[in-house]
Parts: structure tokens; sequence; C-alpha cells
């Protein structure tokens, strides 16, 4: 389903100053289907966090990464905005419901 498009609101004047001032900004956050394309990759997560002192993008939830034809898929990735790599980071292994209840039960 497409994103649906809302009216654009004015924002109150209290808001309209920190617009003005965005040397103050420290961070953006996008959620639902955020996308980063580099000359080379793309990488896809429903969060995004762009940190501007570090210059970085952090995706999280159901992330995919891609370059050509090599996918990956992962917990979060960290995309460098100035050298354009990205760093995919996943969580540890979970070993099956089965295993978890046969260890428990054997008195270990």
């Amino acid at each position: 389903m497409a994103p649906r498009a809302h009216p654009r609101r004015p924002l109150p004047n209290r808001r309209l100053a920190c617009r003005k001032n965005a040397q103050n900004i420290r961070r953006i956050e996008a959620r639902g289907g955020v996308t980063v394309i580099t000359k080379d990759q793309n990488a896809s997560g429903d969060l995004g966090v762009y940190d501007l002192k570090t210059k970085t993008i952090a995706l999280s939830g159901n992330v995919v990464v891609s370059q050509g034809q090599n996918v990956i898929h992962g917990e979060r990735v960290v995309v460098d905005t100035v050298t354009g790599t990205a760093r995919v980071e996943s969580g540890a292994p979970r070993r099956p419901a089965s295993a978890r209840r046969r260890r428990a039960g054997s008195g270990r």
C-alpha cells in the first residue's frame, strides 16, 4: 500500500523559530519504510535515525541492504554518509525452543 499524502498544516510560531535555527538540530528520525541510497548500495528499514554529528544513518527493524545482486538482512545497519560504507548488525542466534526445553529438563 502506498503512503498517503496528508495536507500540510501551518506550524505554530514557536516551532518556526526552531526551524530558523537549524544548526541546533543533532538528529533526525524517520519512521515507516525508510530507504538510504548511495552510489552502489540501497539500505532500508522501519526506522531511520540520522546523526548530524557523526554523519551516520542508523536503520533498524526489518533491515535489508543490497549491493548489486548481493542482499543481506539484519536487525540494524549503520551507514556512514561520508565514506558510503554500511555495517550490518544482528543479535545472537536463537536456539530452537525444543533445544531450550531439553536443556532445562536435563538438570544442567
